[in-house]
């Protein structure tokens, strides 16, 4: 019987060949900064490890993300949610090669609503 092979994405090569794998750069509210430092350490560990794999990935303009338009420094621009575990979610907008982390904590914290 033969094992079947596990897709490769290009990230983990880049990983391996000792290459710079990061394709945005970060900004972070100071809201967001200051929810997510009133998480519990082990969900604050994987809340680093989702914003690193979002960092790395190509789908963080993904529309199937897409949560709505809010304005962010005064200009209407589309948000996208991220999930982290079970109920914890991260609220962030891209511009150009920055994405801009906004919220953090369970969905009605993030979203305002059940």
């Amino acid at each position: 019987m033969q094992k079947s092979r596990k897709a490769r994405r290009p990230e983990d090569d880049a990983r391996r060949q000792g290459a710079s794998y990061k394709k945005w750069t970060a900004e972070y509210d100071q809201k967001f900064t200051r929810q997510r430092g009133g998480l519990g350490k082990e969900m604050a560990k994987r809340v680093d490890g989702a914003i690193d794999d979002l960092l790395a990935s190509e789908r963080a303009r993904d529309p199937r993300d897409r949560k709505g338009i809010m304005n962010v420094d005064g200009t209407p621009t589309i948000v996208y949610g991220c999930r982290v575990g079970k109920s914890y979610r991260i609220m962030y907008c891209v511009r150009g090669d920055c994405i801009r982390f906004m919220r953090v904590g369970d969905h009605k914290t993030v979203y305002g609503r059940d």
